[in-house]
């Protein structure tokens, strides 16, 4: 998979979102102060949404593909400079 098919992927998929009483989960990597932390809801269908504890309404919603291409961009470096 190319690095702008990856990017599109990841990046295309996400909509904004306005979830009604989402159960959220922290990352096990998180600060132990909770200062720095990612936290994942599952929501209807193939769909997640992902928030930062420091402000926590605001949300982005994404299919578990497009997570998945995310994280395995972000892993692999392939993110580090999309445009370059």
């Amino acid at each position: 998979m190319s690095r702008t098919t990856l990017v599109n992927d990841a990046i295309g998929a996400f909509e904004r979102s306005a979830l009604s009483e989402p159960v959220w989960t922290k990352s096990s990597y998180s600060e132990a102060a909770g200062n720095a932390c990612v936290e994942v809801a599952a929501c209807d269908g193939e769909a997640v949404a992902i928030r930062d504890s420091v402000q926590p309404a605001r949300s982005i919603r994404a299919s578990r593909a497009a997570l998945d291409a995310l994280i395995t961009g972000l892993r692999t470096g392939a993110l580090d400079n999309p445009r370059g």
